[in-house]
């Protein structure tokens, strides 16, 4: 009888359906479909792969990032870029012709520039299937270069699709998108996080806000946590001074800031919101402490008259933690 089982177990196995060899084959060929409609070999970057017109990212996010990376690896075509600051690739677009960056910043995104292309997504939930949308962008002229169309069954997918406070983070992102209702027709600071926004990060990495001005500005930037608890980061007790300089790229924390930002549980997704005002703030809230629930009236409260009627500058920027 052991026998006679151990038989069928070898009959069986090859049978039992391998889900991740699906998703590599279909993700393999939509890289080569995208080949195919290039005519010349690139240097490409990953950018990230996010839910929806919302921009967050998941562990599925992550995992898609992963397999197509080996996917470009394996390419004829493509050469996978090796750096991870992608957002700043595609800030190139606006720095090399801004005149904003002085000689050393220009060496940094200097060091950039052999990437010739990045490859973007959006998935979505279609009941049955998650249907997944690549693009691939040319970084000096933001044009699209081939897009491709993926659909993979959801029986195949084993990992969060969203992340768990989900719905949370679309309550945050309709309530804290624009607090001030100021309509400045040129926005005084530009900031990101250098994994782009709708990034993922594992548990124990660290997290840099950049931002640069195109003129001196003060800032605040408060950090909304997976239940919506938030708190202001900077400025901090660690380095009180908020006034940021005109033409320079910040990277907070850097070198000349004595703390750093480790992220770790719980998971889920979290906000930086940035609001930059060419007045100090007439409140500066103690920092690292629980100033409640994310609203409008948290963030507004240290306005003045005079800041809400000048040209104020907002931006929120998501990311999620998985493990």
């Amino acid at each position: 009888m052991k026998k006679i089982l151990f038989i069928l177990l070898i009959l069986i196995l090859p049978f039992v359906p391998l889900f991740s060899d699906s998703i590599d084959l279909l993700l393999s060929n939509a890289v080569e479909n995208i080949e195919n409609n290039i005519s010349e070999n690139l240097i490409i970057g990953i950018g990230n792969i996010v839910y929806s017109d919302k921009e967050i990212g998941s562990e599925f996010s992550h995992f898609l990032k992963e397999k197509l990376s080996i996917a470009i690896q394996r390419s004829e075509r493509f050469e996978l870029s090796d750096t991870d600051n992608l957002d700043l690739i595609k800030e190139q677009w606006d720095f090399q012709h801004s005149g904003f960056v002085d000689e050393d910043q220009a060496v940094r995104i200097g060091e950039l520039d052999a990437v010739q292309a990045l490859l973007l997504g959006n998935y979505f939930d279609n009941e049955s299937t998650i249907n997944i949308f690549l693009k691939l962008v040319d970084v000096e002229t933001g044009s699209v270069l081939a897009a491709e169309e993926i659909v993979i069954s959801k029986r195949d997918i084993h990992v969060s699709v969203i992340p768990d406070n989900y719905n949370n983070a679309l309550y945050i992102i309709d309530e804290l998108s624009e607090v001030s209702n100021t309509n400045s027709s040129q926005p005084i600071v530009n900031a990101w996080i250098e994994k782009g926004n709708g990034a993922t990060y594992e548990n124990g990495e660290n997290l840099f806000v950049n931002f640069y001005s195109v003129t001196g500005c003060y800032i605040k930037v408060y950090h909304i946590d997976v239940n919506g608890q938030t708190q202001l980061i900077f400025p901090n007790s660690y380095y009180s001074n908020n006034f940021i300089n005109a033409n320079i790229i910040y990277s907070i924390p850097d070198g000349r800031y004595p703390f750093k930002f480790s992220l770790g549980e719980p998971f889920g997704t979290e906000f930086i919101k940035v609001i930059a005002s060419p007045v100090q703030f007439a409140e500066i809230e103690e920092s690292f402490s629980n100033l409640g629930n994310a609203s409008q009236n948290l963030l507004f409260r240290g306005l003045t008259v005079e800041q809400t009627q000048g040209e104020l500058t907002e931006i929120l920027l998501n990311y999620t933690i998985i493990e």
